[in-house]
């Protein structure tokens, strides 16, 4: 738990946001004009509403920031912490390219195999937060849970379509 808030915790929690939310926020720009895709697409009965995603999204990637600040709190050169900070960008590289290769350049098969791969990710990245901070942990199986969703709903609409 955080004992204090300081100008140097303060500091770390920002970064932990800008290096979470600033990918998320750069391809959510280039992915802005091709979302309608999803929309023309047949979805399965528990596809949800193309609105949800972006809700789930807005809640998710502050919270999976607050966990990279809840591992990194007390320094990268703690032992283990380097390692799943390591794992964790490698994480976002793929949720960042995972929408433009989906919507923008509509490259199913490969951005299945991304989606796969950043849920097989998450649920590495989360046993490494868990290690360090059982809340960070369970923050990242959250984001787990969502992309382990996310691939069957990937799969399903590949296949119907």
């Amino acid at each position: 738990m955080i004992k204090t808030f300081n100008l140097k915790t303060l500091k770390s929690l920002i970064i932990a946001l800008l290096v979470t939310l600033i990918p998320a926020g750069l391809s959510a720009l280039i992915t802005m004009n091709s979302m309608g895709r999803y929309n023309e697409l047949t979805k399965p009965f528990f596809a949800p509403p193309s609105n949800v995603f972006g809700i789930v999204w807005a809640i998710l990637y502050p919270l999976i920031g607050i966990g990279l600040f809840l591992i990194t709190k007390d320094g990268l050169d703690m032992p283990g912490v380097w390692k799943a900070v390591k794992k964790y960008l490698y994480l976002i590289a793929l949720l960042f390219i995972w929408p433009i290769l989906y919507f923008n350049f509509e490259l199913d098969v490969i951005s299945l195999i991304v989606i796969i791969a950043a849920f097989i990710l998450s649920i590495m990245v989360g046993k490494e937060f868990y290690e360090q901070n059982k809340i960070a942990g369970i923050i990242l199986w959250l984001l787990s849970a969502w992309l382990g969703f996310a691939t069957v709903l990937s799969i399903s609409i590949l296949i119907l379509n």
